[in-house]
This record gives C-alpha cells, structure tokens and sequence, in this order.
C-alpha cells in the first residue's frame, strides 16, 4: 500500500512539474517583450501579439487536439502532448524571425488546455476515492510556482543570456518531464469519450452564457496592462531590464495570496466576493495608470494586482461551475477558454492602444474599462438572479 501511495506522489509531482513547464512558457514572454522586440526588429505592440497567438492556440485549437487524440491510450496521450509542447519550445529558442516565433507559441499552446484537462482526470486517477482535490490541487501547484518562481526566473535568464536561452531551458526541462512521464507514471486504464451531447445544452443557456461573458470582460482588462508590464515599468518608472524579473515574482506572490483569500470569500458568499473581487481588480488597473511613474509604487500596485487577478479567477471560475451544476466538465473546459480568450483579446487590445494615439501610457485606463463592462455584466447577472429567487 505504501509503494502505491509513492507512485501516486511521484506521478504527481511529476504532472505538477509538467504544468510548471506550461504555465513558465505562457507568461515568460511578458517579461522578454522588450528584448525580443529589439532582437527580431519589431515594435512593441507587434510582440505583444505573441501573448495573443498562444492564448488563441490555447482557447480555439487545444480542445481540437484534445478530441483527436481522446482514443488514444492515456499515458500515450500525455506524452505525445508534452512532446509536441517541447517542440514548440525548441522551435522558439531557434526562431530565424518573428513569423516563425509566432507558428512556434502557437505550437506550444495547443497541447496546454488539452494537457491540463487530461491531467486532472489522471491525478484523480492515481489517488483513493475522496483525495481527487488534493490530488488536482497538488497538479495544479505546478502553475502556481510558475508565476511565483518561474516566470521570474525565467525573465532574469532571458535578460542576462538572451530570451532564446529561456526557451532553450524550457525545451530542456520539458524533455526531462517527459522522459519522467514515460519511466515513472503508470499506465492509466482508457478513459470513454466525454458524452458531449448531454453536456452540450450548457451552452444555449442564457445564465452560463452570462457568467462566461463575464469572465472573458472581467479579465480582460489584467492581460491589457500585464502583457505591456515591462516596457511601461521600464518606460514610465525608470526601472531598469534586471528589475523586471522581480515585478513577476512579486505579482505571482500576490496572485496565490490572492487566490486563497479569494476561494474562502467565495465560500461564504459567492455573489458578493465575484463582485468584489472584480471591482478590487478594476481599481487595481486604474492606480496603475498612476503609480507607474514610480519604481517602488509599481512594484507594490503589481503585487495588488496579482492578489486581485488570483482572487477573481477563483471567484469567475466558481461563478460559472455554479450556474452549470449538471455539466461541470464542460462548464470549467468552456470557462479556461475563456480566460485564454480574455487573454488574447487584451494582449490585442493593448497593442492597438499603443498604436493609436493614446499610446503604451494609456493602457491601464483603457483596462479599466475593460473590467468595467466585466462589473456591469456581474450586476446584471445578481439582479436576474434576485429577480429569480423573488418568484
């Protein structure tokens, strides 16, 4: 018995450094805009769009790959996706120019939603009944050291040996995770297809359709300013390139603080802490625009800022699972699409800005509007619902 709970563990740890890989190339290329920017000779907001291609890859190809490879067996599955995920890395860490470092995030992203979602069904997998949330959350762990210690590692690396040098790290810790995957996680019995025709009904009600609305607005607005972070740091409050790594190691401390806080509140009333937490994260953008005229005020607005991007998340991803009771599966698949759609969009939306004539200084307020449509929709969404528990 104890030799089967030290696979589990191993296994876990070993999908949790997976999920460390993804989570590290997902954010790290905020911290590297300016660099590649000035290496590949292109501006500012066109690398930006490199947050949008991943994200896109994530919220519109990852479950196409997921459905193609669902008859495969599981463990084959997992390594197929971590392979493909190491290709797309070692495609960026040699790419000749921005047109291939694009095709290379996107290849990247595409096994990201499909990984993730495999991996929890296998975590709960590995573990006796009633352990499958601490099993899931142990995975998931993995991201959260991402933001915390790897994006920021990764931003230190890439400034002092060249942002190819992070990908090329990636490429190799990814290799490492799958030669674990293939020696040290067992063999998992096939899982059924999903049954999407029972679950896909989610989608045509008006009340679901709201909640993810109201995540793809509510968190737009952090990708707006957050995928420009650097450059406005850099820009507005003089910082200089070796501090940048520090803004994400103090916004992914502030992001699992805030995601704790944020998932208790949410326990004690859903309503108020999702409503809360947004109107939090929409004051949040909208010091930025001031505070980053100063080097130690942006540093301490980022780290409330990742306090309020954790705790929203917890409280959106609640919101929507809460309105799709009968088909959570979906419900969580269609909600991280979108964040990653919410991802994408700002990252796009940030680049236009400083494209027109506000420029890269204006990107928190034009945040802040974002999020306040995410605000206006949470209201709309409680008074339907007191409208509802009324009749």
């Amino acid at each position: 018995m104890e030799k089967l709970r030290g696979t589990s563990l191993i296994s876990l740890i070993i999908l949790a450094c997976c999920t460390f890989c993804i989570g590290m190339t997902e954010f790290v290329i905020m911290g590297l805009l300016p660099n590649v920017a000035q290496d590949l000779h292109v501006s500012i907001s066109d690398a930006g769009l490199l947050v949008t291609g991943y994200a896109l890859g994530v919220a519109l190809v990852s479950p196409i790959i997921s459905m193609l490879t669902t008859r495969l067996p599981v463990k084959l599955q997992l390594c197929l996706l971590m392979a493909i995920f190491v290709c797309g890395n070692a495609l960026a860490a040699f790419a000749p120019n921005y047109e291939v470092l694009m095709a290379a995030r996107i290849v990247a992203s595409i096994t990201h939603g499909a990984f993730l979602g495999l991996g929890i069904v296998v975590a709960s997998k590995l573990v006796p009944e009633g352990k499958q949330g601490s099993a899931v959350s142990l995975m998931f762990a993995g991201g959260t050291f991402a933001n915390v210690l790897g994006v920021p590692f990764g931003t230190f690396w890439g400034q002092e040996f060249g942002w190819r040098s992070t990908f090329e790290v990636i490429a190799i810790l990814g290799c490492v995770c799958l030669v674990a995957l293939m020696l040290f996680v067992p063999r998992i019995q096939h899982l059924a297809p999903l049954k999407l025709r029972t679950e896909v009904k989610v989608l045509f009600r008006p009340n679901v359709i709201l909640a993810l609305l109201t995540t793809l607005f509510s968190f737009g607005g952090v990708l707006t300013t957050f995928t420009y972070i650097a450059p406005l740091v850099e820009r507005y409050a003089h910082a200089t390139p070796s501090n940048v790594s520090w803004i994400f190691l103090i916004f992914g401390v502030g992001m699992t603080l805030g995601a704790i806080l944020g998932g208790r509140l949410a326990n004690v009333g859903l309503r108020q802490a999702t409503l809360g937490s947004v109107i939090f994260l929409a004051v949040t953008l909208f010091v930025t625009y001031f505070s980053d005229k100063n080097t130690f005020a942006s540093f301490f607005t980022v780290f409330l800022l990742g306090a309020a991007c954790g705790g929203s998340i917890s409280c959106l991803q609640l919101n929507v699972l809460d309105k799709a009771k009968d088909a959570p599966n979906l419900s969580s698949t269609l909600n991280i699409g979108a964040f990653n759609l919410s991802n994408a969009c700002g990252a796009l939306i940030g680049s236009l800005v400083i494209k027109s004539t506000l420029g890269l200084g204006d990107v928190p307020l034009v945040s802040t509007l974002v999020t306040i449509v995410g605000i206006a929709l949470i209201f709309y969404q409680n008074i339907l619902e007191s409208r509802k528990s009324n009749t």
